[in-house]
């Protein structure tokens, strides 16, 4: 969960209302409850963003294959100072 630019919560969803059921999925604009472990400090204009972490083996083809990757620069100054802020 974001706010503003800043990352206030990453934790997991431990629970999901439609109505007063608990489910499993909800339809893209319908309105829900989400529950959050652990999070309870919620404030307007705050970002959900949610994603599966899936582990996945690598192919023979995949493993074998050389992968370039293009890098990019990293300003280790702000990272700290967001990690610092985050901490708080």
């Amino acid at each position: 969960m974001t706010r503003g630019k800043r990352v206030v919560y990453d934790g997991t969803i431990n629970s999901l209302r439609r109505v007063k059921d608990t489910v499993k999925e909800v339809a893209a604009g319908t309105e829900c409850g989400v529950g959050f472990a652990g999070f309870s400090d919620f404030k307007e204009g705050d970002v959900i963003k949610v994603f599966d972490v899936v582990e996945q083996r690598r192919s023979l083809e995949q493993a074998s294959a050389t992968t370039v990757l293009e890098l990019e620069p990293v300003d280790l100054e702000a990272l700290a100072e967001e990690a610092a802020n985050a901490a708080n």
